[in-house]
């Protein structure tokens, strides 16, 4: 609330709405079972959920770095009040 009107906070939200985007299509993936419920046995050794699902969450992950990159640099010009 208190930076409110500062353009980095919507760099920050952006990049934590990316995250959230990313784990919860990657949490879908997993409890469908996409692809693999679709074509039993192709998806063993490559594309299955649980695989596609860890690359949803590392890009979530990365998606968080980068708010917190943005929200450190914020922090270091201003600091605290």
């Amino acid at each position: 609330m208190v930076n409110w009107y500062e353009p980095q906070r919507n760099g920050i939200l952006i990049y934590e709405a990316t995250m959230a985007v990313s784990y919860l299509t990657g949490t879908m993936f997993y409890i469908t079972r996409i692809p693999e419920r679709w074509k039993p046995g192709w998806f063993d050794l490559a594309g299955h959920s649980h695989q596609i699902f860890h690359c949803f969450v590392i890009m979530g992950a990365l998606a968080h770095y980068g708010a917190a990159l943005v929200f450190l640099e914020f922090r270091g010009q201003v600091g605290c009040q």
